[in-house]
């Protein structure tokens, strides 16, 4: 019972005070209850058979019948000995439990009510998705995060080309899929547009654009720019012709590859699929002005609307 004291809560809907019948008002409670900082480790399970409520301790090894269903929630006592009594409940706030330490009992003396000794406490399965939502919005501003910088490395070659009278390196139609851009901005593929003779490796034209910004999700990157593949690539490139550089600056220069394109009748259309790195959840969309947004299907549904079709013929996927 020791880890009960060291919780932290979530809430509970539906134990209503004034309730006649004190078993129905406790039965939403019923469940698996972790601290909010550790949900992976519960800490108590409440159960209700046929009329009867008992708790589990966090080790599962020790059943808690001496239970009392309340208006305030359930009380119980911990064991014969010691006599530790306490209270689960439902919280004000939504979605939040809380946890009560009430004293101790005497036998033969009615139940101590409390205010007691309170901590927080979370059902795991909210836990659970709670931290699975966090962790979908931390890999999405990751992702973010390398397609900016993948954008920055292109806008760099280009300003220092720009100097040398160099042409830029904004992916062209040449180039067969993304994967092909890529590995040329690392120096190991020819420019399709301008061939010449080169030593894959030995000139890189985006020297700080690297395999790890490449990836995403169960998109694993490559171990070098050598092996770096399409199954290392997260990201779609649109490509323009070389007499159609000048792009708005908020169409799209590369997306995450569960976005699928189609242009018909004049009109863009843009969806998520069940590929990784997101499947259907959300995307990444990088724009040639070098904007970042994560969007969902009804916000990539208006963004398509904004969009020219002329420049989104050429989608090259990895």
């Amino acid at each position: 019972m020791k880890a009960l004291i060291i919780a932290v809560v979530v809430t509970l809907i539906g134990v209503s005070v004034g309730n006649a019948d004190p078993v129905a008002a406790c039965t939403n409670l019923v469940g698996t209850y972790a601290a909010l900082e550790t949900p992976d480790r519960p800490i108590l399970t409440v159960t209700l058979t046929n009329g009867q409520f008992s708790v589990i301790d966090s080790d599962g090894l020790k059943t808690i019948v001496d239970v009392t269903p309340t208006e305030k929630g359930l009380v119980f006592v911990e064991n014969p000995r010691n006599r530790h009594v306490f209270r689960l409940s439902s919280s004000t706030n939504l979605n939040m439990y809380v946890f009560e330490r009430l004293g101790r009992h005497s036998e033969g003396s009615p139940l101590p009510e409390g205010p007691g000794q309170k901590i927080d406490i979370v059902r795991v399965q909210q836990a659970q998705t709670a931290i699975t939502n966090a962790t979908h919005q931390a890999q999405l501003t990751a992702e973010m995060n390398k397609g900016r910088m993948i954008w920055l490395s292109v806008v760099s070659a280009n300003a220092e080309r720009e100097v040398l009278d160099m042409p830029n390196v904004w992916p062209t139609t040449g180039y067969a899929t993304s994967t092909d851009y890529f590995k040329y901005l690392m120096g190991w593929a020819m420019n399709v547009n301008r061939p010449t003779a080169y030593t894959p490796g030995s000139v890189a034209i985006c020297e700080d654009l690297k395999t790890l910004v490449l990836s995403g999700p169960n998109i694993p990157p490559a171990s070098d720019p050598g092996a770096f593949g399409a199954t290392n690539n997260a990201w779609c490139v649109v490509a323009t012709d070389e007499k159609e550089q000048q792009v708005p600056p908020d169409s799209p220069f590369l997306f995450t590859r569960n976005i699928e394109v189609t242009v018909q009748d004049g009109n863009v259309r843009l969806w998520l699929t069940d590929e990784m790195p997101f499947r259907t959840q959300a995307c990444v969309v990088v724009t040639r002005g070098g904007g970042v947004r994560s969007l969902m299907q009804k916000e990539l549904d208006k963004y398509a609307q904004t969009l020219n079709p002329v420049l989104l013929r050429h989608v090259l996927r990895p």
